[in-house]
């Protein structure tokens, strides 16, 4: 998960077009994620370099979009909850959708989808923690119909924090994903 690999290959017959090509997805022990935009279509970083030489030495390539870093954090949230709980997430694959309008810019979950706004630069392995939590708690508790009624029923969609009072749903929904990432514990109180 370091992000060095060395690749190698023999010419074949012509001149093939060289370049290097990530697709920002997981299939593995602790379940599957992929990166995606809006209309669910993974999300891929290539280099800009691109050869017809029979060989080249792509050198350092630094992969720094909002996907990439989406992917880092989730992957790893989604490790420390495997190590943690023994379990994989509750659903066939977790989407990471970057890259969305949403209003007030924070990242957001329903059952099995976490939305990362346009506007954002990268997101820290709390919140990742945090937006999993949220997916697998809703998951555990219905459908996306459910989901949704809950958001109107208990006010979902406000700024959060730890000390902030609100609703027992608002509440119990933002309470647990705000344990499961260690925002608040002891008495104190870090804001997402």
């Amino acid at each position: 998960m370091k992000g060095y690999f060395r690749v190698s290959g023999r010419k074949g017959f012509g001149k093939p077009k060289l370049f290097i090509k990530v697709e920002y997805e997981y299939s593995g022990n602790s379940g599957n994620i992929a990166v995606t935009n809006l209309l669910g279509l993974k999300r891929k970083g290539k280099t800009a370099k691109r050869s017809y030489a029979s060989q080249i030495n792509f050198g350092t390539i630094n992969f720094n979009s909002i996907h990439c870093k989406s992917y880092v954090q989730f992957y790893k949230a989604v490790a420390d909850y495997r190590r943690r709980t023994g379990l994989i997430p509750p659903y066939r694959s977790l989407r990471i959708r970057t890259g969305v309008l949403l209003h007030g810019g924070t990242p957001y979950a329903t059952n099995d989808v976490v939305r990362i706004p346009r506007r954002t630069n990268g997101i820290s392995f709390e919140t990742a923690k945090h937006e999993l939590a949220h997916t697998i708690r809703q998951s555990y508790d219905g459908s996306l119909g459910h989901f949704l009624f809950d958001v109107v029923r208990y006010k979902y969609m406000q700024q959060h924090y730890c000390s902030k009072r609100t609703n027992k749903g608002f509440a119990f929904n933002e309470g647990w994903a705000e344990f499961w990432a260690g925002s608040c514990y002891a008495g104190l109180c870090n804001r997402l």
